[in-house]
């Protein structure tokens, strides 16, 4: 597998967001679903007022205001987005680094990329359906790949 393929696919596995993505949860936006709607609307009304529109941003401010000071600077953002970027690299290299050599190689890529596409198929008929990879959970793959959060995995497909 070539290295640009080998990183679609790890993006493609963990869903990584480019630097500008992770912008998006500390500026005031609009829920993109209606799963993110409905979480809005906390009466239930099916309109969202302002009232429960603004802890949104305000969320994302004290997310980023690392000292508490009610006021976000450049450094508390960049600060932010390294820890954000040190913890996904943290749960890649989790993921996919299997013999734990801080080295990801294209067969523990091809072994990952693997396991999943044998879970998500669900019938077995070695073909993926939309169905099947939407009921595919991608967290609970992750967490029975995974393990015990201490790097031991308690399952993998053999």
């Amino acid at each position: 597998m070539k290295r640009t393929n080998m990183l679609a696919a790890c993006a493609a596995i963990l869903g990584v967001v480019s630097v500008t993505g992770f912008a998006v949860a500390n500026e005031p936006y609009f829920p993109r679903s209606q799963r993110g709607f409905e979480r809005v609307d906390v009466n239930k009304d099916g309109k969202i007022s302002l009232s429960e529109f603004t802890p949104i941003p305000d969320r994302g401010l004290a997310k980023a205001d690392l000292n508490g000071d009610k006021v976000v600077t450049p450094k508390e953002i960049d600060d932010l987005f390294m820890a954000r970027i040190a913890k996904r690299r943290d749960r890649i290299m989790q993921l996919l680094d299997s013999n734990k050599d801080k080295q990801i190689t294209d067969a523990e890529l091809d072994k990952v990329v693997e396991d999943m596409f044998n879970t998500a198929d669900m019938d077995k008929d070695g073909g993926l359906t939309f169905v099947e990879m939407r009921q595919f959970k991608r967290s609970a793959w992750r967490k029975a790949y995974l393990g015990d959060g201490n790097g031991t995995r308690l399952s993998s497909s053999n």
